[in-house]
């Protein structure tokens, strides 16, 4: 078992984000979600993952479609929904602990 420890991140006053679960303890190969739900005008949201003494990067984006960014593997997905955006981490593994953050912003912030 491993801690996988999520954090929400809010970059901007004014904006709202839900994310759940928080924290996540459990097997290793089990598939886990997070969910991120933003309440604003925007409508892209962002998943970083941040290992100990590392600065974060970003896993994937999630608009009209789902942008992975290339250093992150098929491992990684995201199901989006209105403005709810579910990050899949498939068969998750003990290099996977991290924190992960969900964000979103708007033009005005």
């Amino acid at each position: 078992m491993f801690w996988i420890i999520v954090t929400l991140f809010l970059p901007c006053g004014g904006l709202a984000l839900t994310q759940t679960p928080i924290s996540y303890l459990g097997r290793i190969d089990k598939t886990v979600r997070f969910k991120c739900a933003g309440q604003g005008r925007s409508t892209v949201i962002h998943w970083y993952q941040q290992k100990p003494g590392q600065a974060p990067s970003r896993i994937l984006y999630s608009g009209s479609s789902v942008i992975r960014d290339p250093e992150f593997g098929s491992k990684f997905s995201a199901d989006r929904e209105d403005k709810l955006c579910t990050l899949i981490i498939k068969t998750i593994a003990q290099e996977d602990a991290a924190t992960y953050y969900c964000a979103y912003w708007e033009a005005q912030c």
